[in-house]
C-alpha cells in the first residue's frame, strides 16, 4: 500500500469518525453549524497529526428580521475541543 493509499484511509476513518461524533444526539448541528474540511485532510491526503476543520455557526431570522446565532460561539469552541 502506498503513502497516499494509508493517508486516504486514515482520512475516511477520521471522517467516518467525525460524521458519528456529529450525529451521535450529543451535538445537534441541525440548521446551527456547517463543518467542513479543508486542505491536505479535505484532499485525503492528510497524515494522522493533521485536522484542517473549520465550524461556521450560522445565522436565522425571526419575523421581524433580526439575526441571530442559534450555535453560540462557546458552543462552537466546545465541540472542536471534543472533536480534537
Amino acid at each position: 500500500m502506498t503513502l497516499l493509499e494509508e493517508r486516504r484511509r486514515h482520512v475516511d476513518s477520521r471522517l467516518t469518525a467525525l460524521r458519528a461524533a456529529l450525529t451521535s444526539g450529543d451535538v445537534d448541528l441541525e440548521g446551527k453549524a456547517r463543518v467542513y474540511v479543508t486542505g491536505s485532510f479535505g484532499r485525503s491526503e492528510a497524515s494522522s497529526h493533521n485536522l484542517d476543520l473549520f465550524i461556521v455557526g450560522l445565522t436565522e431570522e425571526d419575523g421581524a428580521g433580526n439575526s441571530r446565532r442559534p450555535f453560540s460561539a462557546i458552543d462552537e469552541a466546545l465541540l472542536k475541543a471534543d472533536l480534537i
